[in-house]
């Protein structure tokens, strides 16, 4: 009976320790592309990330193109087509009726959204957040509203 305890406590132990090495793995960043640039109030990047990317490799992703552009907005979609297209081009036409925003498409495949919000202190202290279309929201840090 010792044996199978033992045995049995190896086996957990050992499953765990795997889960660990998993989870620890770095990021793979070069998953996630640029797809397009665009302005409205302010610089917008479109990103285009793996469907399956994890929760914690996004927000590395997000802290650190935030760091690289400290005023740029990001958008994280799971896949492209002509939907996105659409989407970019009345986002970047301030969501103007005269152009067609593909609202289904963006609620199945807008993965999160990193915006920025003032809390009142002014224009160099404002909260930056990865906005998550299931999920809790993620600070990415606190820092000038725009910097362009």
């Amino acid at each position: 009976m010792k044996i199978l305890t033992r045995a049995f406590a190896l086996c957990i132990l050992a499953g765990a320790l795997a889960a660990s090495v998993v989870s620890q793995q770095p990021c793979n960043f070069s998953s996630i592309t640029e797809y397009q640039r665009y302005e409205s109030d302010g610089q917008w990047v479109v990103f285009i990330v793996p469907a399956k990317l994890k929760r914690e490799c996004l927000i590395a992703f997000a802290k650190k193109a935030h760091a690289d552009q400290p005023g740029a907005r990001f958008e994280f979609f799971d896949a492209t087509g002509p939907e996105l297209n659409q989407y970019v081009l009345s986002a970047s036409h301030g969501l103007d009726d005269a152009y067609f925003y593909p609202e289904k498409w963006v609620g199945k495949h807008e993965v999160a959204s990193l915006y920025v919000f003032s809390d009142g202190h002014g224009p160099s202290d404002c909260e930056w957040t990865l906005k998550f279309g299931k999920g809790a929201d993620a600070a990415i840090g606190r820092g000038p509203c725009r910097t362009f």
